[in-house]
């Protein structure tokens, strides 16, 4: 019977308010015991028969092994079974098998059987959950690599594989760098091992878009990836390890390398071409202009001698006069378009004043112009870009719009350069404009070539705004 110091009582007691069923078998599985059975059964029923009769007989051998072996050993054991109930469900029980003695000698065994339906249900779900994203991690075409608070390896899959060329070995847990092969952007550097990605997620920082450089054996080309990695955490939030997701960005990495390189070529041709404008613009101004300044006050000189009133609107000498005075207003008109003096000489606020005070002369024009009173230190390259897209921007009023009005404000903060030129005229749809539409499109160009950004918004009946920014620090840079 039950432990020496329990009176049979006592031990009846604690087994009639246990919620485990409790059963006493004999050394050939017949039942002496049990606290509950099931609505199909009384205990008077269950007493006296085997307790193979209760389960199904797939369970019989399993049972019978576990029983001859606790008996034998005294060892403690456990089972699992499944049955279904009254209504039809499965139920599932854990059940511990313990060697019973009496008196010295091998009484029989005791069952304890624990309802773990819930429990196994749980852990059905689990593994169905663990499936799906098992296949989900599987079929990503990014590479994931997943470490455990020791740093070893728990997921790594296919893409990883295919996209490092080396797969971690087992019990991997340090000297990530030169197993994998692993580089800083330069292509030369061993990346630090307490720098890695995956390394500062595992102690709970986050990393955005870190480049390793990717080159071992399987790689000998190499190939840049790009990595984000994030601390692994459990259901109450206590870090577990890391997680690191990667793609190859070789491709992405070359074209940027590329455009930089147009970038700089483009940059110095339109350094060269304002260079070359500023010595036509000097040359005209110098020479040229100079000549016939030169021509006109003698002229008028001349034209002084003559009595007064001698010479008339339609005499030789007075239309020479004339002439020369429009040759110099469209020589002074071209050094501007080619490059106006003013930029270097005083800045392109007064510039810009100095475009817009000339177009409103020349056209029925008004325009409001707002900047701050100092302004950071700007590239000269980028300080004809502005120029030119104001220009061309208040061009496309004069010539479009149907307005005589327009806004130009000029903003600048400690990283970017702000220019919006707005009118309220006939506005246009952006996206019905030609492509052999060079106004828009240079304006865009002009705003990408210093790094920058053109927006236009514009829609018809409600005017147009051109709102382009420019980083400072990218606009200074040679």
């Amino acid at each position: 019977m039950p432990t020496s110091h329990l009176t049979v009582a006592s031990w009846r007691a604690i087994a009639e308010n246990s919620p485990e069923v409790i059963l006493l078998l004999d050394c050939q599985a017949r039942i002496l015991y049990t606290n509950r059975t099931s609505p199909e059964y009384t205990t008077r029923d269950a007493v006296g028969r085997e307790v193979y009769e209760f389960v199904a007989p797939r369970h019989h051998d399993m049972m019978r092994q576990c029983y001859q072996r606790v008996l034998e050993t005294g060892v403690a054991d456990r089972y699992e079974l499944d049955f279904n109930d009254v209504q039809g469900n499965t139920r599932w029980f854990s059940t511990q098998v313990t060697r019973r003695m009496e008196q010295g000698q091998v009484a029989g065994l005791t069952l304890y059987a624990c309802d773990i339906t819930e429990m196994r249900q749980a852990q059905e779900q689990l593994a169905q959950q663990k499936q799906i994203l098992d296949g989900v991690i599987a079929s990503m075409a990014d590479g994931v690599a997943v470490v455990g608070e020791q740093g070893k390896f728990l997921v790594y899959n296919r893409a990883a594989e295919e996209l490092v060329g080396v797969i971690p070995q087992e019990g991997l847990s340090q000297d990530w760098s030169r197993h994998f092969g692993l580089f800083r952007a330069d292509k030369v550097t061993l990346f630090p091992e307490d720098e890695l990605p995956l390394r500062r997620a595992a102690l709970g920082e986050k990393q955005h878009e870190v480049e390793v450089y990717v080159k071992n054996p399987s790689k000998p080309e190499g190939i840049c990836l790009s990595v984000n990695a994030t601390p692994l955490l459990d259901a109450q939030g206590r870090r577990r390890g890391g997680v690191a997701v990667f793609r190859d960005v070789t491709a992405q990495k070359e074209s940027e390398l590329k455009l930089k390189s147009e970038q700089r070529l483009l940059r110095k041709l339109l350094e060269l071409q304002e260079q070359e404008r500023k010595m036509i613009s000097h040359e005209i101004h110098d020479g040229f202009v100079q000549y016939v300044v030169g021509a006109k006050m003698r002229l008028e000189a001349a034209q002084a001698r003559g009595a007064p009133g001698d010479l008339a609107e339609s005499d030789p000498l007075t239309q020479a006069v004339q002439l020369l005075r429009s040759a110099i207003t469209e020589a002074r008109r071209l050094i501007s378009d080619l490059r106006p003096m003013v930029i270097d000489d005083h800045g392109i606020v007064e510039a810009i004043r100095h475009l817009i005070a000339e177009l409103e002369s020349r056209h029925d024009l008004l325009v409001e112009f707002s900047a701050p009173r100092s302004l950071p230190a700007i590239d000269g390259r980028l300080r004809g870009a502005m120029y030119r897209v104001v220009q061309e921007a208040l061009n496309n009023v004069i010539r479009h719009a149907q307005t005589r009005e327009a806004q130009v404000r000029l903003t600048a903060s400690e990283t970017l350069i702000t220019l919006e030129i707005t009118d309220q005229g006939a506005g246009f749809e952006p996206r019905t404009v030609p492509g052999e539409r060079f106004g828009l499109r240079s304006i865009r160009e002009r705003a990408r070539l210093f790094g920058g950004l053109a927006v236009i918004h514009s829609q018809p009946g409600q005017g147009t705004t051109i709102h382009v920014d420019w980083p400072i620090q990218e606009s200074t840079q040679s």
